[in-house]
């Protein structure tokens, strides 16, 4: 008969719950790999498998053991290092493989657009008034200011001039087209001029006819007696232009001494006195 070595016990249920819990191990796994593969979160958890199953595997290779996650030598570590690398690796590459850019952009819009302020209701702008622009013909007379002129006249008097040809002012009309803006003159044009009375042009005649120069009358024939005029006696009276009393106020140019009678016309205006005598005094 054989005695159970100390320290050793047999259990026959041991094995029985051992296979419970690596079954219910495996179920939840499935479990969890299910939702996440339906949640299209697949690679995450690939990604966060990896980087746990790393850490497990560096600390085991350093320690030489992870006593808590069953890896009891640094050789068992290094294996789990490197699956944790690779799968790392490979849920990064489906990450990046699986984002659509489109969606990435959409999502950051869906956020700027959450982000904005709420939008503004529209200013009311106040209606601007349209101006009333308004053309008109208007007619405005104006005077045309006359012209003058001069002409010789040979019939005047040179020295003077006389106005012959009165001037008179003449009178056309400007037709413009004026242009407003709400009452107010913006502009004006000139369509054109009309003539309706025609100016009269001044004329002055200037005089150019030279003075007549008269002569004086030739001297009288000298009479039959030597020399002496015969409307006096008494003394010699000559024949000239004009004769004076000698010792008179006239000036000549010819003198006579009196008294003498005065015999018929009295030509020299001697006798002052009306008594026939001349030159007495």
């Amino acid at each position: 008969m054989s005695v159970p070595s100390p320290g050793k016990h047999n259990n026959p249920s041991e094995p029985i719950s051992r296979q419970r819990k690596i079954l219910i191990g495996v179920v939840i796994g499935a479990l969890v790999l299910l939702i996440v593969a339906v949640s299209g979160a697949l690679s995450q958890f690939v990604i966060f498998a990896g980087v746990i199953a790393t850490g497990v595997g560096a600390y085991a290779a350093t320690v030489g053991s992870a006593k808590f996650f069953r890896v009891r030598s640094r050789k068992i570590g290094a294996l789990v290092l490197a699956g944790g690398l690779f799968a790392a690796t490979i849920g990064g590459a489906a990450n990046a493989a699986t984002v659509d850019p489109n969606e990435s952009v959409a999502g950051i819009s869906e956020a700027s657009e959450k982000t904005q302020t709420k939008p503004r209701p529209p200013r009311t702008s106040t209606p601007t008034p349209t101006p009333v622009v308004t053309q008109t013909e208007i007619r405005e007379p104006v005077a045309i200011p006359f012209e003058s002129t001069s002409v010789n006249d040979a019939s005047i008097a040179i020295g003077t001039s006389v106005v012959t040809t009165a001037g008179a002012n003449g009178e056309k009309v400007i037709i413009s087209r004026v242009t407003t803006t709400d009452g107010v003159e913006t502009a004006r044009e000139v369509l054109r001029e009309e003539t309706t009375v025609q100016p009269v042009t001044q004329v002055t005649s200037v005089g150019t006819k030279q003075p007549v120069v008269v002569a004086p009358p030739a001297p009288a024939p000298p009479a039959a007696g030597g020399g002496c005029h015969p409307s006096y006696s008494g003394a010699c009276v000559p024949f000239a232009s004009d004769v004076d009393c000698e010792g008179g106020s006239g000036n000549g140019p010819e003198y006579v001494r009196g008294p003498l009678t005065v015999v018929g016309p009295d030509v020299y205006d001697l006798e002052r006195d009306s008594d026939g005598i001349a030159c007495d005094k």
